[in-house]
């Protein structure tokens, strides 16, 4: 599973614990109070949505090779 969000583009880890609220700007410097966006962490799935569409294709061409 990709832990990368789809909203902010920041690892997982990045986001608040308690909310999984998106970091603004990603991790703030020490000494700097670390702020939150309103949007939450979302998995980026685009990578495995294109993987699954190739999978159709490939067992719809199977099947109908086997037909």
């Amino acid at each position: 599973m990709n832990d990368t969000c789809a909203n902010c583009g920041y690892w997982k880890g990045l986001h608040h614990w308690k909310t999984m609220q998106c970091p603004a700007g990603g991790e703030a410097p020490v000494g700097v109070k670390q702020e939150w966006l309103q949007t939450v962490f979302c998995p980026d799935t685009s990578e495995l949505e294109d993987e699954i569409a190739e999978l159709k294709k490939q067992v719809a061409l199977l099947q109908t090779l086997l037909a």
